[in-house]
């Protein structure tokens, strides 16, 4: 089989991996394809120290680094790199949502 050329994110099922936390995942090779959906019920316990590659589809969302906190909104992109240096947490407001999309390599 070639390789995939339409991916629609209709036909993958929807993976709830925390409270608060679903996702449609597409693998190439290395590379993980992901459209996220989160609400203010998910709760981040430890920094996230992977790096990131995004785009905000929908909603909003804060973004807590050790130094600073910024917010997402529709729209906007995100690029984080791996390590401590960039290490972050994600926040979504009681009653609101955030749906983005992430590329990752692993």
């Amino acid at each position: 089989m070639g390789p995939k050329i339409l991916l629609n994110f209709k036909d993958l099922p929807w993976e709830e991996t925390h409270k608060g936390l679903k996702q449609k995942v597409f693998y190439q090779g290395s590379t993980r394809l992901r459209l996220m959906h989160i609400d203010h019920h998910f709760v981040e316990e430890d920094y996230c120290t992977n790096g990131h590659l995004g785009f905000i589809v929908e909603g909003e969302m804060k973004l807590i680094l050790k130094n600073q906190m910024i917010k997402f909104e529709k729209g906007d992109g995100l690029c984080l790199n791996a390590g401590d240096d960039e290490k972050h947490k994600v926040s979504v407001e009681k009653g609101k949502f955030v749906r983005l999309i992430l590329f990752e390599n692993n």
